[in-house]
């Protein structure tokens, strides 16, 4: 508000009582605003100027040190201070050169202003000029509020909102809200098409350095002559926010004059009651994820009473029955580094789950009818129809771009660490969906065994983890381990070794005893070495193909039960127990 209220430093020597007054240096600064007026008599004046303030000073206090303002010009600069009066010809006649560069150096507007006149004459005026201004922006704030107010009242639509900012300003405007695909332009008619084609690519981030719009591409008589051929016209975008959630913007296209801060002040304020419009409309919108939920909870369970009530609701959900569906699932990462240092966790996970809706309804447009999607906590649960006549190949495909598209936006939206997508086979019957859940939460729970972080993994790339990832087969699993591998990893917790690390390499690398030493950066006779430990410890045949078969499932269960336990240590601290009781 400061910023807005306060006088430039060349506006304030214009005025009346300081029209005798002249610039000694400093001259880069003028456009500062004075926001308030203070008197500079003692040497410690830096503990008691703000922002904003013009010193008024007779250098009494520094007479006998001028060149002390060598010193002070530059703090006072950092500090913000508008810029400095000199009463001469009574302590001081002139100021050195020395401190003219300094102030010149800082853009620090150095002031001469003549000796006869008091600091009251100055103060008095300008103070009122002050409260002046302040006045007619909060008039004019509070006019423009109400005029909004007035039209969400009457049940107004965004359409009106961005006409009555259009009226007051008199540039062109758009209101974009991406989570709701709403975008709205007031302005002349001739530009419109333009600007809706530019607000769209605002909402686009990978466009989003790609929208001015020049006057070429404005139809004539569009504009009334200050944009200049070639030139792009400024865009200013302010956002719409509430509670630290990021809901859309306000954007104006600077084609017949500059934005002046009185004016954004004013578009800053309405966005508060954009805001409440948008709050309402997410308030439909949880009452209608929450029934999405619901019906998706139904429709992906194992109970068929459920499911029977979700497919009598499938056409009200728009379902195709020409469609075969898979279902995607987009996870947060809840042990992501970055939400554990998060001071609050759940208001951001709420945030990344709005960006995420925003993208996939954006996403959605390019697959129409095909996706159906519903919010459940810290994921996104995605229905995503195809046509039952495609071949296999060519569903998968399509189905894993629309996964990869969801990914790389969200890398754009900086959220790449902290998501991870899984995707389930298609199923041609809408009973059988619940396959394609569990098949994209285990492809999800297993990613970091089969796929690289940040690209989405389908259920069919698990290979043998597909067999081994069944819950019910757990405790089956841990006993195979134990039976094969136990004498290895007890080997490893008491010596603090790698034996079983080491075995795991020997079959990654082919057997090659080489390569291991090289991915292990170790000498090729310590590999030799640890491999014959190998064999006198477990008493394992690796040269039998049924014993290393048997070896390779068990250090394929050792990775999933690893990963069930949560650690991320050696592969030699591993405890599954100490067998069946």
């Amino acid at each position: 508000m400061d910023n807005i209220i306060g006088i430039r430093v060349r506006d304030l020597i214009e005025m009346t009582v300081l029209k005798e007054s002249h610039v000694l240096a400093g001259s880069g600064g003028l456009d500062k605003r004075v926001t308030k007026v203070n008197v500079m008599e003692v040497p410690d004046i830096i503990d008691w100027v703000r922002p904003g303030e013009f010193l008024l000073t007779t250098a009494y206090s520094i007479k006998d040190d001028i060149e002390i303002l060598n010193t002070l010009i530059p703090t006072f600069s950092e500090m913000g201070l508008a810029g400095m009066g000199i009463k001469t010809k009574r302590f001081v006649d002139t100021l050195p050169d020395t401190v003219l560069s300094t102030a010149d150096a800082y853009d620090f507007p150095l002031i001469e202003i003549p000796f006869e006149i008091s600091y009251s004459d100055i103060m008095m005026p300008v103070m009122s000029e002050l409260l002046n201004r302040q006045s007619a922006i909060i008039s004019q704030v509070n006019d423009f509020n109400r005029r909004i107010t007035r039209v969400m009242l009457r049940g107004g639509s965004l359409q009106e909102i961005a006409r009555a900012i259009h009226k007051s300003v008199g540039l062109p405007v758009a209101i974009v809200e991406p989570l709701f695909k709403n975008l709205v332009v007031s302005g002349p008619e001739a530009m419109k098409s333009v600007l809706i084609n530019r607000a769209e690519q605002f909402m686009d981030k990978n466009k989003i350095q790609d929208s001015p719009v020049t006057e070429e591409e404005l139809p004539e008589g569009a504009l009334h002559g200050t944009g200049k051929p070639g030139i792009p016209f400024n865009r200013v975008a302010i956002p719409i926010s509430s509670d630290e959630r990021h809901y859309g913007w306000v954007i104006l296209w600077e084609t017949e004059k500059t934005l002046n801060a009185m004016e954004i002040s004013v578009i800053e304020a309405s966005t508060s009651l954009i805001a409440l419009d948008l709050l309402k409309k997410m308030s439909i919108y949880e009452s209608a994820n929450r029934h999405k939920v619901e019906f998706f909870d139904d429709l992906l369970s194992t109970e068929t009473f459920r499911q029977q009530r979700a497919l009598e609701h499938a056409v009200y959900m728009e379902f195709n029955p020409n469609y075969a569906y898979s279902v995607v699932v987009a996870d947060f990462d809840s042990t992501s580094e970055v939400l554990k240092l998060t001071p609050n966790n759940a208001s951001f996970i709420q945030t990344i789950g709005t960006k995420m809706v925003s993208i996939i309804e954006r996403i959605s447009r390019a697959y129409k009818g095909r996706v159906h999607f519903a919010q459940k906590s810290d994921r996104l649960i995605i229905l995503f129809g195809q046509p039952k006549d495609l071949s296999e190949d060519r569903v998968k495909e399509t189905v894993m771009k629309f996964a990869g598209e969801i990914l790389h936006s969200a890398e754009l939206e900086g959220l790449k660490e902290l998501l991870s997508v899984g995707v389930g086979r298609q199923y041609k019957q809408l009973e059988l969906l619940y396959k394609s859940k569990s098949e994209a939460n285990r492809a999800l729970a297993n990613h970091h065994l089969c796929g690289e972080k940040g690209r989405p993994i389908h259920y069919d790339a698990l290979g043998i983890y597909k067999l081994l990832s069944f819950e019910e087969l757990e405790p089956e699993l841990k006993s195979f381990f134990r039976e094969m591998l136990e004498p290895l990893a007890k080997y490893d917790r008491e010596k603090d070794t790698n034996l079983l690390e080491t075995l795991k390499l020997y079959f990654d690398c082919g057997s090659n005893l080489k390569r291991v030493s090289e991915e292990m950066y170790t000498h090729y006779n310590t590999i030799i070495y640890r491999m014959q430990r190998i064999r006198e410890i477990s008493g394992l045949d690796l040269e039998d193909p049924s014993t290393r078969l048997n070896v390779q499932i068990a250090l394929k269960i050792m990775d999933l039960i690893q990963t069930d336990l949560g650690s991320e240590s050696q592969t030699g601290s591993l405890d599954f127990g100490s067998g069946a009781q």
